[in-house]
């Protein structure tokens, strides 16, 4: 296959990991079926095999299935199809691309951040045209989920107390804040240098989410990679600067020390069961009742109260994804997945001859971003779990240039 077609279809397989959150027309669940099927023809087309964390994590899931099928004596057939087609989605995707998959999908964020402050900027500084940018999804009738918000390149906000939030073309902007996150310390284990061109609209992408976790996950990053990778002397300056304004500048936003401070109250001293605490607190309790099976695998098992839910009609919001994927998997289960999470990290430092350090960097992000999003089972996330499989490969070093 000549190589610049070859290029343009890495780019569009590393978009469809993020396609099915990012696209609300009518009928998501065909989009995704079709998505699934485009990405299975690929993965064979291209000849590729299914290896060892995969197996792993396939037969964890099926036997996982079995005990709460039973157990809770509920079964989806959807539902069931929908956790398979989403363990296999981003295999063959990642697997299709080949190992310097991370480079392209980093490509397409950087794109999509550049595509969002077209219309955040000007939207932020007239109120006439963020107006007229919220009539664009309502037009084409491309969102049936967001209550017509989404046009597929962009998801517009409404304005409160006169500040503009950026979603970038994801759900909401904590979503943006969490891929953007991720992506920036990827990207600056690569290019190393923070002030590189795609490192500063990462930046600058997080700052517009006005994202608490988006902004804990960039102070975090930002520590992270002055310690470690700046040799100069001055670091030793920088960093109690750094932290001191990093303080400040956590204790005078609002929503930053306020909001945390609240939402601490109102649900853990509170008890309101909701919010990012309140879930926390309500699947540990989940966790306490079924510590081995876990619940949740599937849809029809997560509830008491319902034996299944479209989109987010669930009985309560499920915002933390540390907890959420602990109940899903038991927590013998969940410490599979983690050792796979862990395991496939490592691999992708010492292949790629990033320092060890970088542990800190890749691991710290994705826990800050987890704890305030459901995300650690989406594709993207499971990609990175899977990444040990490159290992396997007869060619994996000839992965070695970048996208």
């Amino acid at each position: 296959m000549n190589w610049y077609y070859k290029k343009i279809i890495n780019y569009f397989l590393a978009y469809l990991f993020i396609a099915p959150v990012t696209i609300f027309l009518p009928n998501r669940q065909l989009l995704f079926s079709i998505i699934f099927i485009i990405s299975f023809f690929i993965f064979i087309y291209y000849k590729k095999k299914i290896e060892e964390t995969f197996f792993i994590f396939l037969i964890l899931n099926f036997v996982l299935l079995i005990l709460q099928t039973s157990y809770f004596e509920r079964f989806s057939f959807s539902s069931t199809s929908r956790l398979f087609m989403n363990i296999l989605l981003p295999y063959f995707l990642m697997k299709s691309i080949g190992k310097n998959y991370l480079n392209y999908f980093i490509k397409v964020i950087y794109f999509f951040t550049i595509v969002s402050f077209i219309f955040y900027f000007p939207s932020l500084i007239s109120d006439s045209i963020h107006s007229q940018i919220g009539k664009i999804s309502p037009s084409l009738g491309t969102d049936s989920y967001l209550a017509n918000q989404n046009f597929i390149i962009y998801t517009w906000e409404a304005k409160y107390n006169n500040l503009l939030r950026n979603s970038g073309n994801f759900t909401e902007p904590g979503y943006f804040a969490s891929i953007l996150s991720v992506a920036l310390s990827f990207n600056l284990l690569r290019e190393k240098n923070l002030f590189s061109k795609t490192n500063l609209v990462f930046i600058v992408g997080l700052l517009t989410t006005l994202s608490t976790a988006g902004y804990i996950s960039l102070f975090y990053i930002l520590t992270i990679h002055t310690i470690f990778v700046i040799k100069s002397a001055y670091k030793y300056f920088i960093i109690p600067v750094a932290l001191f304004a990093s303080f400040v500048t956590y204790q005078k936003l609002d929503f930053l020390q306020n909001k945390v401070n609240e939402q601490y109250t109102t649900q853990v001293e509170e008890g309101v069961e909701a919010g990012r605490f309140g879930s926390a607190l309500l699947d540990i309790k989940d966790i306490k009742k079924y510590p081995f099976i876990g619940r949740g695998l599937t849809k029809s098992t997560r509830f008491d109260e319902v034996d299944y839910w479209v989109g987010d009609e669930a009985p309560r919001p499920i915002l933390n994804s540390i907890t959420d994927t602990i109940l899903k998997f038991g927590i013998i289960g969940s410490l599979i997945y983690f050792f796979l999470l862990v395991r496939s990290i490592n691999f992708y430092l010492k292949h790629n001859k990033f320092e060890k350090r970088g542990m800190l960097l890749i691991l710290g992000t994705i826990l800050i971003v987890s704890f305030s999003q459901p995300i650690l089972l989406t594709p993207i996330f499971l990609s990175l779990m899977y990444y040990y499989d490159f290992k396997f490969e007869n060619n994996v070093k000839t992965y070695n240039n970048y996208a």
